[in-house]
């Protein structure tokens, strides 16, 4: 893959996987637990994921970017290839969330080599 994901010093890669992580995993199992269908509260997280965009100074209004809408069109086309192939949407869901991880940047540099070497 000759995509370039960010990468995170190992202080915030530690609290993204010591703590942050395992917060938002506690949300998602009470709501679940409360009788919210798992997918449902995953489409919320990932709603309130995209609204954190409106508080950004890079991406306060990237709903107004030509870049944006090009990008969001093409990767559209790839994801409808795929449903016509007849991939389960939580299989699509699954891929598009590690491309996020990947391009947010969730692992130091030494992770991400630890990773890829295996």
């Amino acid at each position: 893959m000759t995509l370039q994901g960010w990468r995170v010093d190992q202080t915030q890669s530690d609290l993204i996987h010591g703590k942050l992580k395992d917060q938002f995993l506690g949300l998602w199992a009470k709501m679940y637990s409360e009788g919210v269908a798992p997918t449902t509260a995953k489409r919320a997280m990932a709603s309130a994921l995209l609204k954190t965009g409106d508080h950004l100074h890079e991406t306060k209004d990237a709903y107004n970017s030509k870049p944006l809408d090009d990008l969001v069109e093409e990767v559209s086309i790839v994801l409808e290839k795929y449903q016509k192939d007849g991939m389960n949407y939580a299989l699509i869901s699954a891929g598009l969330e590690w491309l996020v991880c990947y391009i947010l940047g969730t692992r130091s540099a030494k992770e991400l080599e630890e990773v890829v070497s295996k």
